[in-house]
């Protein structure tokens, strides 16, 4: 599908229609200093430097073959990450830096006006900023239509970065409060963590 240069712009396909717009990047860039803190990733990111040839002061942009590339999307898929963070963490390979400007994917909203219905793709990394920017679009485009409303989970990013330390990470309770009362300055006892982590597992199995 082609997508405009327009960050607001809408592709019709008979009466439906496909607003991709630009995303917040603080949850990508929370989740990249997570993958940072992993021994095993950062081993391949020094892998796949030392294999594409890259040097970190020219910061020159190459070209990857097809099957550097398809080892690339292996190591992505081993750290669970998804194809758009193909970029990302290919920029981060080549420049040593987290791209802030670029957007992979976009906040996609699929609206049918025929049928008064919008959907909007979201991502494990999409925050609370980027549902009310798609949830501002909806309510113009179908002025007429009935829009329900739904609460935010409380503390969303920090459960969810406690369930990404200790899944992912294997990251003990003891080391979670500590980055838990330097980023958000909480303190959680352990059991206060367990049930965080266990209503996130369910809302993501939900």
């Amino acid at each position: 599908m082609r997508q405009k240069s327009d960050p607001e712009s809408l592709e019709d396909d008979s009466t439906k229609r496909t607003i991709i717009l630009a995303r917040d990047k603080s949850k990508f860039q929370q989740k990249f200093e997570l993958l940072k803190l992993w021994p095993d990733f950062e081993n391949g990111i020094t892998y796949f430097r030392k294999k594409w040839g890259v040097n970190l002061d020219n910061q020159k942009i190459i070209e990857i073959d097809t099957n550097d590339q398809k080892e690339f999307e292996k190591f992505l898929k081993k750290h669970k990450l998804t194809n758009e963070w193909n970029y990302l963490i290919s920029i981060y390979i080549q420049t040593g830096e987290f791209e802030k400007m670029g957007d992979p994917g976009g906040i996609q909203i699929q609206i049918d006006p025929k049928k008064r219905f919008a959907n909007i793709k979201v991502y494990p990394e999409t925050t609370l900023l980027d549902i009310k920017k798609a949830y501002k679009i909806v309510t113009r485009e179908l002025k007429d239509g009935k829009i329900i409303k739904t609460t935010p989970a409380k503390n969303f990013e920090r459960d969810n970065f406690i369930y990404e330390l200790r899944t992912n990470k294997r990251k003990s309770y003891k080391e979670i409060r500590k980055l838990i009362g330097d980023n958000y300055n909480d303190f959680l006892d352990d059991n206060h963590l367990g049930r965080i982590i266990d209503k996130v597992k369910k809302r993501r199995l939900t």
